[in-house]
C-alpha cells in the first residue's frame, strides 16, 4: 500500500504552536515532522544526521513535541492526521473496487461535470468530479442522519470546490456538537441553509466551572481565565480534543513529578499550548 506523500497542514495551529521556538528550532520541527511522515518515526540515533544536534541538544519546547519512546521519536498529533487520512484514502479505494458510485442511479448516462466548479485552486486540486461522490460519502457517513440522500446528491452536485472543502472541514465538529442525531438538522437542511458557514461552539466551555475545578485541583487562587488561554482552549477544541481530553491533561501535568516540585509552572495558559496539551494528553 502506497503511503501518503503529504500532509495536513493546519497554519494557524503550527503559528500557536511553534510561537516560543527560534527560527532554527522551527525548521528543525518542520524537519522532523516531515521525517516521521515518510519513514513512520523518528530513530533517536540518526537525529544527529537529520537534522545537526542529538536529542539531548534540543530546547525542552521542542522536545515537548515529541513523545520518545526510547529508540525513536512520535509527534501523536501527525500520527492522528496519518490515521484520518488513511481511512478517509481506505475509503475510496473501497469505492474504487465497486467501480465508484454513478451519480445518477437510474441511467447509463456519463455524469455531467458542472461548469460552475472551478478546479484553478492549488489548495483545492484533490477535490475533483471523478473524487467527488467519495467526499459526499465522507460527508454522509460523518453527518450520519441518513434522510432524502437523493436530494442531498443533487445539491451536493451544485456545490463549488471551496464550498465541499469548508464542509468537510466542519461537518465533524457540527455532529460533536449535536451528538443525539435526532436534534441535529436533516442533512438537506444543513445543505441548503449553508450551517457550515455558521459559527461553531467549539465545546460550549463553562469557564466559571473550568475556573473552579482548576483552582481546586491545584490550591490556585486564580481569578480569573484569560483571553490567551481561552484562545488556545477553544484552538483545542476545534482541531479534535474533547473537553474531558484538556482535564485529563490538566491532571497528568499536576501529578508530573517535576510539576509538583515547580507548581507555579502549571497555568492554563501553559497547560492549553498545543505542545503542551499534547505531551501531557499522552503521558500516562
Amino acid at each position: 500500500m502506497n503511503k501518503p506523500p503529504s500532509f495536513q497542514f493546519y497554519a494557524q495551529d503550527f503559528l500557536t504552536g511553534v510561537m516560543y521556538l527560534t527560527n532554527e528550532e522551527r525548521g528543525i520541527y518542520i524537519t522532523m515532522l516531515a521525517k516521521q511522515w515518510s519513514d513512520g518515526k523518528i530513530p533517536k540515533k540518526r537525529l544527529g544526521f537529520l537534522v545537526g544536534c542529538d536529542w539531548d541538544e534540543l530546547s525542552e519546547e521542542l522536545k515537548n513535541k515529541f513523545e520518545d519512546k526510547g529508540e525513536y521519536l512520535v509527534n501523536n498529533r501527525l500520527e492522528r492526521e496519518r490515521d484520518k487520512k488513511e481511512k478517509f484514502l481506505n475509503k475510496q479505494r473501497e469505492n474504487g473496487k465497486k467501480g465508484g458510485r454513478p451519480l445518477k442511479n437510474s441511467t447509463s448516462e456519463k455524469p455531467k461535470r458542472n461548469p460552475n466548479k472551478s478546479l484553478s485552486s492549488s489548495s483545492s486540486s484533490s477535490i475533483n468530479s471523478i473524487n467527488a461522490n467519495e467526499q459526499f460519502d465522507f460527508f454522509w457517513d460523518t453527518y450520519d442522519k441518513k434522510v432524502d440522500k437523493k436530494k442531498c446528491l443533487k445539491q451536493w452536485g451544485k456545490l463549488t470546490v471551496d464550498e465541499i472543502k469548508r464542509i468537510l472541514d466542519s461537518v465533524e465538529h457540527y455532529v460533536k456538537q449535536n451528538p443525539n442525531r435526532k436534534y441535529r438538522k436533516n442533512p438537506l437542511t444543513y445543505l441548503n441553509g449553508k450551517n457550515w458557514e455558521d459559527e461553531i461552539d467549539f465545546g460550549a466551555v463553562n469557564w466559571d466551572v473550568l475556573l473552579d475545578a482548576f483552582n481546586e485541583l491545584t490550591g490556585k487562587k486564580v481569578p480569573s481565565i484569560s483571553i490567551e488561554a481561552k484562545n488556545n482552549i477553544n484552538v483545542l477544541l476545534k482541531t479534535g480534543y474533547s473537553k474531558d481530553d484538556f482535564w485529563n491533561a490538566i491532571n497528568h501535568c499536576f501529578n508530573d513529578a517535576w510539576h509538583k516540585k515547580n507548581p507555579h509552572v502549571l497555568t492554563l495558559e501553559y497547560i492549553s499550548r498545543q505542545d503542551n496539551m499534547e505531551k501531557y494528553f499522552n503521558k500516562k
